[in-house]
């Protein structure tokens, strides 16, 4: 029974941090950012290609991921990260959609330094 004593004597600690972007924040992003962030749609017979292409870095901040939400970006009915290659200078991700499953999709493009500091974009995926 001394030794359980002895062990709450010992100093534990915890810690923790929690990034949150603000739709502030986000809006500010959006508007300063999402011109050198492309989503382009391209339609096929039976389905659409979507095309992703971001710049390495935004604000000195590298490229860290691209993410597809579906339906709405705060309570999603699907979220995926994509897969994104470096080519000439930029990176680029594609996925494909058959036309009978095409709702609201949107990117988010995050770029993230050490610690919270981060950018991230969200751009609407537009079919035609």
């Amino acid at each position: 029974m001394k030794w359980m004593f002895l062990i709450l004597l010992i100093p534990f600690q915890a810690l923790s941090s929690t990034c949150i972007s603000t739709e502030d924040k986000s809006l500010i992003w959006n508007q300063k950012y999402s011109h050198l962030i492309s989503v382009t749609a391209h339609s096929l017979e039976e389905s659409y290609t979507v095309e992703i292409e971001a710049p390495l870095e935004i604000e000195s901040f590298p490229f860290k991921a691209i993410g597809l939400f579906i339906d709405s970006i705060d309570d999603p009915t699907l979220f995926t990260m994509l897969y994104a290659n470096q080519v000439d200078g930029k990176y680029v991700a594609w996925y494909s959609v058959k036309r009978e499953l095409v709702r609201k999709q949107y990117i988010l493009v995050n770029y993230s330094g050490e610690g919270c500091d981060h950018v991230d974009v969200t751009k609407q995926v537009v079919f035609n």
